[in-house]
């Protein structure tokens, strides 16, 4: 991200501004693109070989697929399915256009930016959890049944093995992804484009029509501490952070069972955090802030295949919903 020279290979007269806006002038931008359309595809395929193995190995064992894969160990392999395939596109961008993770963000940052990572994931989850309880409450007026999740046992020490699939593994491969290798090619479209595209590219990737507005803030809210920070490591902390919560809610419920006035305190510290934060890094913090230099449309282009196949998904999904 810092550092990093968004025209990288570019004719010299094409870094000059108002003259970007040929795809083939761009080439790390069109690599943004294609990295994002990208790693839908993998993930589709990934998924399907996972779904066609997991079928064969039901078949070999005298089990139906579903009882497979209410097993641990598939409820495990289904968590790692998206990292795995995100694994291949990332180490496919590296070999391919020769950058090192500094080159993407993996780099120094104030530490003032960890805290505010946390304060983000704290005010985002907790002021903002009535985005995701709202949104099913209204499709379920309609008839939509939310799917459940699977999660692998939290009993016992397998909680730390949920908390390495479920929240630190997308949290790592997520960010490095989004707010990593594709914002460091998009970056000069002005911070402001910057922060609404990676919450639509982020809402995309997830195909979770639930959680699709709560995804698309905290995409935003990501690339704004990324961009600001100078790194994509503050982003991870509070994507890692926001996932923890939710298993830690999950195993002790004190969230869940929280009601009355210390429900409506944590709401307001929460919202109170997210208010200040925000605030902080949009109007004080201009820390890398950047006006729009470049054009959009080098990234769009590729990355329009992997916005069309997401939002099919996701259209897929949230029929599926109404239907049982």
């Amino acid at each position: 991200m810092i550092g990093m020279d968004t025209n990288k290979g570019a004719p010299a007269g094409a870094q000059n501004k108002g003259q970007n806006h040929s795809l083939f002038e761009q080439p790390r931008k069109a690599a943004s693109g294609i990295v994002y359309s990208g790693a839908v595809a993998a993930m589709l395929i990934f998924s399907l070989v996972y779904a066609v193995t997991l079928a064969l190995v039901a078949q070999a064992l005298g089990m139906t697929t579903a009882q497979l894969q209410q097993t641990q160990a598939c409820r495990y392999i289904s968590y790692l399915v998206s990292d795995a395939a995100f694994l291949a596109v990332i180490a496919a961008f590296v070999k391919i256009y020769k950058e090192g993770p500094k080159q993407f963000g993996f780099c120094a940052f104030r530490p003032r930016y960890a805290v505010l990572a946390l304060l983000l994931a704290f005010g985002t989850l907790f002021s903002l959890n009535w985005v995701n309880t709202g949104l099913a409450a209204l499709l379920e007026r309609f008839g939509y049944t939310v799917p459940a999740a699977d999660l692998p046992s939290l009993e016992g020490a397998g909680f730390f093995g949920v908390l390495l699939v479920v929240a630190l593994l997308p949290a790592f491969f997520e960010e490095t992804l989004l707010r990593g290798i594709v914002l460091s090619g998009i970056k000069d479209c002005g911070t402001v484009a910057v922060c609404l595209l990676s919450g639509l590219l982020f809402a995309v990737l997830h195909m979770n029509p639930v959680q699709t507005v709560y995804q698309f803030i905290c995409g935003c809210l990501f690339a704004l501490i990324a961009v600001r920070s100078g790194s994509v490591i503050p982003s991870m902390i509070a994507h890692f952070a926001n996932n923890a919560v939710i298993l830690l809610d999950a195993k002790f419920l004190f969230f869940t069972n929280l009601s009355g006035t210390p429900l409506y305190i944590l709401c307001a510290l929460s919202a109170a955090a997210l208010l200040a934060v925000l605030a902080w890094l949009a109007f004080f913090d201009k820390s890398n802030a950047r006006k729009k230099e470049g054009a959009v449309k080098p990234f769009l282009v590729p990355a329009a295949v992997g916005l069309a196949v997401g939002a099919l998904v996701w259209a897929v999904n949230l029929a599926s919903g109404f239907g049982g």
